[in-house]
């Protein structure tokens, strides 16, 4: 029994490794691809798209939480 847990430990030690392996080539390979992708129109308008898209994810969290503060502790006029 404890030589069948010792060989079932390697095993998942070794998958592990594979495992972190594979995800670090994957990475590498994206920023790889990144690096040089070509200049798409469409790319570029995606990623234009994305920035717009989180800027004003940011804002609407800022906003809220002003709004949130003004409730709390409303400004004097």
């Amino acid at each position: 029994m404890l030589n069948f847990m010792l060989k079932l430990f390697i095993k998942n030690s070794i998958n592990q490794k594979h495992n972190k392996n594979q995800k670090q080539i994957l990475t590498e390979r994206k920023i790889r691809v990144s690096k040089t992708w070509p200049q798409n129109p469409d790319y570029e308008i995606l990623s234009q798209l994305k920035l717009i898209y989180k800027n004003i994810f940011q804002l609407d969290k800022s906003l809220s939480t002003l709004n949130l503060l003004l409730r709390i502790q409303p400004l004097d006029d």
